[in-house]
């Protein structure tokens, strides 16, 4: 279940049908679903934070929040923020 905004910076509290919900498949070491899990994270940010940031996947590091602004046309990269998931 989220409870509340994925930024770490932000305490909103979650809000149904306000910011962006994501669903993220869960895979295992071996690109499987784990049998113990229903194979989905959820993530959410809640309106404020979804104008600035979105999730990307990251091989080696899960997901992560990105700045919107990540694929510039200056081609710079903007740092990340380690999320941690909520099934």
């Amino acid at each position: 279940m989220v409870e509340k905004c994925a930024n770490p910076a932000c305490s909103q509290p979650y809000i149904f049908r306000q910011g962006r919900l994501y669903f993220c498949p869960v895979r295992s070491v071996y690109g499987s679903t784990p049998s113990t899990s229903h194979g989905v994270e959820h993530y959410w940010l809640c309106g404020s934070c979804s104008k600035t940031f979105t999730f990307l996947r990251r091989a080696g590091a899960g997901v992560v929040i990105t700045p919107r602004s990540l694929g510039s046309a200056e081609g710079r990269l903007s740092p990340e923020i380690q999320v941690s998931g909520t099934a």
